[in-house]
């Protein structure tokens, strides 16, 4: 497996002179053949390289299968599901709970005729 040795280092900057430290690390190589003046300025950073490792990307990537299921439409519901018949009762307690009223004075509810 091949190995990556990135060095830090500083260089010194073509117009003030001053040496700069380096916000990267890069291999020797690249170094010498971007900077006249360099050094190096700590121990190489080693990375391994794996030839089939599969690197960060921004994209999700998502499987043909799973992309396949995305595309299709949702299952719909059966129509005798859907919609509830006329006349049905109320179908929960919230539905029912949500049309009583609370009355202040009395420390009581008020349920609307035909409901209770």
């Amino acid at each position: 497996m091949p190995r990556l040795e990135l060095f830090p280092f500083r260089y010194r900057d073509r117009v003030s002179g001053k040496w700069l430290k380096a916000r990267y690390v890069a291999e020797r190589h690249e170094i010498d053949a971007r900077y006249a003046e360099w050094e190096i300025i700590g121990p190489p950073e080693i990375r391994d390289v794996d030839p089939d490792a599969r690197y960060f990307t921004p994209w999700k990537v998502v499987p043909h299968a799973e992309l396949v299921r995305l595309q299709e439409l949702p299952p719909g519901m059966q129509p005798y599901l859907a919609t509830p018949p006329l006349g049905a009762p109320l179908g929960s307690c919230r539905d029912r709970c949500m049309r009583m009223e609370w009355n202040v004075p009395n420390g009581t509810f008020n349920v609307p005729s035909g409901q209770a």
